[in-house]
């Protein structure tokens, strides 16, 4: 009886504080989180070529293709008389009806091209961004390391800008410090492309910008972040808008539009959910944004945010996402990453124990999904 009694107030304890939660404040309730759609997920793993390879964190989408840097593996045997350790960056793709990885045939490594018949035992080179327009342009941005094991301790390294075609040739290349300045202490942080290609290269650390390059990768106008802080994603509507997400020097998340005409960042608007991940538009929002539970629909006249799915009941894990797009008939694509190690995060291991999955998410009418069974436990 005592338990009973117990449990009463507890519920009217809960009711009370869910009036007050709903007769006040700004966030919405849970109640918004209802939907008359659901996402039903199918889900397909991407096999990797060599087990010692593994898949990278940066991925853009080409017209019906993914793609996705990987990073192929050499080390020598324990016995070996000279240590070798190389863990060398490629692009790869898969066609998003059957995600069978396939190198691009006519891209070359960086640190191939650069190193030509150097001696280096240690090899690391990383491609930190990959974007490409609705041209088949592919740009990417490339970091090399290399050093000798002899005595003189020769090393090399190298950042570049490099802009590739659809099949991976290069087209040209630039060094990132011609663009930053060799004075800055900053780094590339990403690079943004308009649907028409033009260029947006972000500049993070000391005298943060944005720098906005030509097709040829040539600088044509800045941008200081003096008044903005650290840009945390950027993303594009169906009608070819680019939204950048940031957090403002006074706090909280702000999102404004990219002017790539007038080379600047139109008047920002904040949200009305703390967001700190940006996705691309579609299915009559302007740009998607997800916290560390749900993906929300963004109105960019209004800054308001509509529930559209929880990542946990869609089977995505949010720390995993590594893609997320709007095809255009309003389903989700998604690209998840797995792995229990990583070959340059200090956990070693191989493709063995990797896991790589493409998830579909097909829209449905809510009353047309099964009912979903709750067991509860008898106390």
């Amino acid at each position: 009886m005592k338990a009973k009694k117990t449990f009463i107030i507890i519920l009217i304890f809960s009711l009370a504080l869910g009036l007050l939660s709903a007769c006040g404040g700004e966030k919405q309730s849970e109640k918004s989180y209802e939907s008359d759609f659901v996402y039903l997920p199918e889900y397909t793993k991407i096999e990797l070529t060599d087990k010692n390879m593994q898949l990278g964190h940066v991925s853009a989408k080409l017209g019906d293709k993914i793609l996705i840097s990987a990073i192929e593996r050499f080390e020598s045997d324990e016995n070996a008389e000279e240590l070798e350790i190389k863990n060398i960056s490629y692009i790869y793709s898969f066609n998003m009806e059957n995600p069978k990885l396939e190198k691009l045939p006519s891209y070359e490594p960086l640190v191939i091209s650069e190193l030509g018949e150097g001696d280096f035992s240690i090899v690391t080179s990383d491609i930190s961004n990959i974007s490409a327009d609705k041209n088949g342009n592919i740009f990417i941005i490339e970091t090399y390391y290399a050093a000798g094991m002899n005595e003189d301790g020769e090393s090399k390294q190298g950042s570049f800008i490099r802009k590739l075609d659809s099949a991976g040739k290069e087209l040209l290349r630039v060094e990132t410090e011609s663009l930053i300045g060799s004075e800055e202490k900053g780094f590339l942080q990403g690079i943004i492309l308009s649907p028409e290609g033009k260029l947006c290269l972000i500049s993070s650390g000391q005298g943060s910008k944005l720098i906005f390059a030509d097709e040829n990768l040539k600088p044509v106008g800045e941008k200081s972040l003096s008044d903005v802080g650290w840009i945390s994603g950027n993303a594009q509507s169906a009608e070819g808008k680019t939204y950048l997400m940031y957090f403002g020097n006074m706090g909280g998340g702000m999102v404004s539009e990219l002017d790539f005409e007038v080379k600047d960042i139109k008047k920002g608007m904040s949200l009305d959910k703390d967001a700190y991940a940006m996705y691309t538009g579609g299915g009559g929002f302007d740009f998607m944004v997800g916290d560390n539970a749900n993906l929300y629909g963004v109105s960019a006249e209004t800054g308001k945010t509509e529930y559209i799915l929880n990542f946990v009941n869609s089977g995505i894990d949010m720390n995993n996402l590594r893609l997320l797009s709007t095809l255009e008939n309003g389903d989700l694509l998604a690209l998840t990453d797995n792995s229990m190690s990583y070959f340059l995060g200090g956990g070693g291991g191989s493709g063995e124990n990797q896991s790589y999955e493409m998830i579909y998410l097909t829209k449905a009418p809510k009353e047309e999904t099964p009912e979903v069974q709750t067991l509860t436990l008898a106390g």
